[in-house]
């Protein structure tokens, strides 16, 4: 069996446009690779999209498999929380997976998502 590690199971945040007056997204102390953001109008709901984790080999193997499992499990747990409008997944298969210096983030606001979680697994 393959041993999978996780490096980053929420890798990055990648804010594409949350309005300053609904969010506030600052630097964790704790470290450099923590994003926070905080919601001060409870009405607001950002559009987060939630593709399949990247996989550095084995797309189509175990790694891939859970790589798409991962984010499967993520994304119907942030949206059993409601906090945030969630892009579908199958609609957002249609964007390449990219890491964050890398994203196509005019594909990705195309289909109105305000943030995109990007994880890797190696």
């Amino acid at each position: 069996m393959t041993r999978i590690r996780c490096l980053a199971a929420v890798a990055a945040a990648v804010l594409l446009g949350l309005t300053p007056t609904s969010s506030a997204v600052r630097a964790s102390p704790v470290g450099q690779n923590d994003v926070t953001i905080t919601l001060s109008n409870p009405a607001y709901h950002p559009r987060l999209a939630v593709p399949d984790f990247l996989v550095a080999d084995d797309e189509q193997g175990e790694l891939g498999q859970a790589a798409t499992a991962i984010a499967d499990v993520l994304w119907n747990d942030l949206d059993f929380e409601r906090e945030f409008y969630l892009i579908n997944r199958r609609t957002s298969s249609r964007v390449p997976l990219a890491p964050p210096d890398a994203l196509p983030v005019d594909r990705w606001t195309a289909l109105g998502a305000d943030a995109v979680l990007v994880g890797t697994l190696v």
